[in-house]
């Protein structure tokens, strides 16, 4: 069972309910509400590629001189290859995305567990094919049993149930990790007035966690 404020993820780990996420700010923005986030009691720093290394380098500094251990702290970072256009090549961008933010300053560069969750910022563009090939490199980084290539657990965002379905049977396929590995969440748009209760119960089905971004609507 999961502790007060935090959930149980369907690979066994627990994650805080309630994150703090860095958006498109200069430097010293991310540094100063990181900061202020983990003073204010916030465990769980998601960070995204799309926010840029200048960004996740003044959240990794603000993680450090918090004082909070890394120990009590879940951190997320994400790939985004919304544009590749096939299976090799979504593969191919995803595995070198996800290895930047595994030995980036939120991974490795400053801890020596890298981070919890890795997450695909959007679907490929090319359907299935593409989701294909972004799956099995994360699921390929999610199986290394290395804390210096593996996140303790994989995720997807931006995922409708079209684009869900690509990574189950029978679009995926059966010889790779996507058959196997279901995300631990899928992070969507979801607050008051906006957001599906069909699209929780279609990711419930797989035993994965909706996320909400924007959760005040702004």
């Amino acid at each position: 069972a999961s502790a007060p404020n935090t959930v149980l993820l369907n690979n066994g780990v627990v994650m805080p309910s309630i994150a703090f996420a860095a958006s498109t700010w200069p430097a010293e923005i991310c540094y100063n509400a990181t900061l202020t986030a983990l003073r204010s009691g916030f465990r769980f720093i998601w960070s995204s590629a799309l926010v840029g290394k200048d960004c996740q380098d003044s959240q990794a500094t603000a993680i450090a001189v918090s004082g909070v251990p890394r120990s009590s702290i879940f951190i997320a970072g994400t790939v985004d290859t919304q544009r590749c256009t096939s299976e090799k090549e979504c593969h191919n961008q995803t595995l070198a995305g996800g290895l930047e933010q595994m030995s980036g300053p939120l991974g490795t560069a400053a801890w020596p567990d890298g981070i919890d969750m890795l997450m695909l910022d959007f679907p490929s563009a090319a359907g299935c094919e593409g989701i294909a090939g972004q799956w099995s490199a994360l699921s390929e980084l999610y199986f290394a049993h290395s804390p210096t290539l593996a996140p303790r657990s994989i995720a997807v965002s931006n995922f409708g149930q079209q684009e869900l379905a690509c990574l189950f049977p029978p679009f995926s396929s059966p010889a790779t990790p996507s058959a196997i590995v279901p995300p631990v969440v899928n992070q969507l748009s979801f607050s008051v007035g906006h957001g599906s209760t069909a699209a929780v119960g279609a990711n419930g089905a797989h035993g994965i966690l909706v996320q909400a971004y924007s959760p005040l609507g702004g």
